[in-house]
C-alpha cells in the first residue's frame, strides 16, 4: 500500500513539474496609460509576480554571493558594483503594492506565437539561460563585460573586469554574458 501511494506522488509531482515547465512568459507593465508588453523564455512555474518581489533571505543570499565573488577574485568587485547586487534589498509592503497594480503576467504557448518576431541575428535567451543571466554570477559577469569594453573608463578598470572574467567565470558563462551586452541574445522582448 505505502508504495503504491509512493509512486502516485513521484507519478503526480513528475506530471506538476512537466506542466510548470510549459509555456513562455507574456508580462504587461502599465505607466499612466501606457502599457509595455514583452515575452521571455520564463515557463509557466515561473510566470509570476514573484519573479520581481525580493525576500529579505533572498536580499541577504544575492549579497552573500556576491560577497563569495570577491572573495575568490577580488577584481571582480567592480564588476560586483555595476551589477547591481549590493543594492538588492527586501521589497517593502508598499513596493510590492506597486508591483502588484502595474504588473501582468500570462502564460503563453510561446512568444512567437503571441506576435513576437525577432531579427535572424538575435534570440531570446532559454529558460537555462536565464537562471544563470539573472543570478548574482550571471549579473556580475555582465557587468564585467559591459565594464571591459567600455573605451571610457580606465584601463585599470577595464583590466580588472578581464581578470574578472577570466578568473571567475567559465567559457559558456563568458560567451552568455557577452552576447547579451551585445543584444544578440535577449533577456525578454517586447512587442
Amino acid at each position: 500500500m505505502k508504495k503504491k501511494k509512493n509512486n502516485d506522488t513521484l507519478f503526480f509531482t513528475m506530471i506538476l513539474s512537466d506542466f510548470r515547465m510549459q509555456g513562455n512568459c507574456l508580462k504587461s507593465v502599465s505607466s499612466g496609460s501606457t502599457v509595455t508588453r514583452t515575452c521571455s523564455r520564463y515557463p509557466r512555474g515561473y510566470c509570476f509576480i514573484n519573479l520581481y518581489i525580493r525576500t529579505k533571505e533572498e536580499a541577504a543570499s544575492s549579497l552573500n554571493a556576491g560577497r563569495k565573488i570577491i572573495e575568490r577574485v577580488s577584481l571582480c568587485q567592480e564588476s560586483l558594483v555595476l551589477s547591481g547586487v549590493p543594492a538588492v534589498k527586501q521589497t517593502t509592503a508598499e513596493e510590492e503594492n506597486q508591483i502588484r497594480a502595474n504588473y501582468g503576467f500570462e502564460v503563453v504557448n510561446s512568444c512567437e506565437e503571441a506576435g513576437v518576431s525577432l531579427v535572424s541575428s538575435k534570440r531570446l535567451a532559454s529558460y537555462e539561460e536565464l537562471l544563470f543571466l539573472e543570478s548574482v554570477r550571471g549579473k556580475v559577469a555582465r557587468a564585467a563585460w559591459t565594464i571591459s569594453k567600455n573605451p571610457f573608463l580606465s584601463a585599470a578598470s577595464r583590466n580588472n573586469a578581464n581578470s574578472c572574467l577570466e578568473k571567475e567565470f567559465t567559457p559558456s558563462e563568458k560567451d552568455l554574458a557577452k552576447q547579451v551586452v551585445e543584444t544578440t541574445l535577449l533577456l525578454e522582448v517586447g512587442f
